[in-house]
């Protein structure tokens, strides 16, 4: 939470037992590559649209059979994350503008 991966259920609550939606998992997979929640508004009343269009571009999404607003399957969560480390570059911020690298994990 404080590097900004998981930001909880509200009021500073989170629930580690509950499901995690694609669109939850992507923002996770965004952040660890790079992106700063705060700067691309992965945060606040619009966060999921911002995410999905920021994973979209990335390319988190290539080849995911399943609604991102839905729990994520096992087989799925492995796609995002194969997506994520293989394909999407990584997130570098130059005078606060965002650059993406070829450069993968």
């Amino acid at each position: 939470a404080s590097i900004g991966i998981v930001s909880g259920v509200g009021n500073n609550k989170f629930n580690p037992e509950g499901n995690v939606t694609g669109t939850e998992l992507s923002k996770m997979l965004l952040v660890l590559i790079g992106y700063n929640a705060e700067k691309e508004g992965f945060t606040g009343w619009n966060w999921a649209n911002n995410v999905i269009s920021a994973a979209s571009s990335a390319g988190l999404l290539v080849d995911l059979q399943v609604p991102v607003s839905q729990a994520i399957p096992r087989q799925w969560t492995a796609k995002l994350i194969s997506n994520a480390i293989l394909d999407a570059g990584l997130a570098k911020y130059f005078a606060n503008e965002l650059y993406i690298t070829n450069d993968t994990y």
